[in-house]
């Protein structure tokens, strides 16, 4: 490799679910540049787009079952973008955005008042930490297995 790319560092790695994303989380946003700064921009595959194999395998699923999320390593993580637009109408989605705060609310009110009934002195500080336990561990995980 070093002969032929000689513009900078590169490693050489597995990929894994934790690799991609890594390496996707830098995917160029549109911004507003000033006059004087030419825009970044990105190249990638459009037609048909990455995922496109897993939405004609999962579109039913998701659409029959109303499921805005992907199950990656046992984990629920909100559905990509493109995932969502080609699965839920631009009103689905919508209605789901308006849903969404209510949803998380009722959750947390499950979870609070399951933790008052096992008389846990503070259901809020004990959620709060389970959170922080849970994000600690995942990115502790996905590091150790970025490459």
């Amino acid at each position: 490799m070093d002969t032929i790319w000689q513009h900078g560092h590169h490693h050489i790695g597995t990929i894994s679910p934790a690799s991609i994303h890594y390496v996707t989380k830098y995917h160029v946003n549109p911004n507003h540049y000033p006059d004087d700064i030419e825009p970044e921009f990105a190249t990638m595959s459009r037609n048909p787009g990455i995922g496109y194999n897993y939405i004609k395998r999962a579109k039913k699923w998701h659409r029959e079952n109303g499921y805005h999320y992907v199950i990656n390593n046992g984990f629920k993580q909100r559905l990509p973008e493109y995932y969502a637009k080609k699965i839920f109408t631009d009103y689905e989605r919508q209605l789901r955005a308006e849903k969404l705060p209510e949803e998380l609310d009722k959750a947390y009110e499950q979870e609070f008042n399951r933790l008052k009934r096992l008389k846990i002195a503070d259901p809020d500080h004990n959620i709060f930490r389970s959170q922080v336990y849970q994000a600690e561990k995942l990115s502790k995980d996905n590091k150790s297995n970025l490459f």
